[in-house]
């Protein structure tokens, strides 16, 4: 019986991490589109990876797939801390009531 319920709790934790990898993969291609966005939009050009970005965080970091999708409709992002703690705190809002 121990076996079985160990089998299963492996099940579990593997199927959770499967479907953690599938979330990454379908935000992948919106994170990409977004950095291109923004590099032709600032005439930016790509950063090695080990440059980082650099920075104290802002009041609450806003996930990297959240971003994406504002920049890519075209939502013009926050350019001071103010502001973006303005929209962070607008977007949990709405996910509260459901808007």
């Amino acid at each position: 019986m121990a076996s079985l319920l160990s089998a299963a709790d492996t099940a579990e934790v593997k199927g959770r991490l499967a479907g953690q990898l599938q979330a990454a993969l379908e935000h992948r291609w919106l994170i990409e589109q977004a950095k291109g966005v923004l590099m032709a939009a600032n005439g930016w050009t790509p950063r090695p990876p080990s440059s980082g970005c650099g920075g104290r965080p802002g009041p609450r970091p806003r996930r990297l797939a959240d971003v994406a999708r504002d920049v890519t409709v075209g939502q013009p992002l926050p350019t001071n801390r103010r502001e973006l703690a303005r929209a962070v705190a607008s977007q949990a809002k709405d996910r509260q009531t459901g808007t």
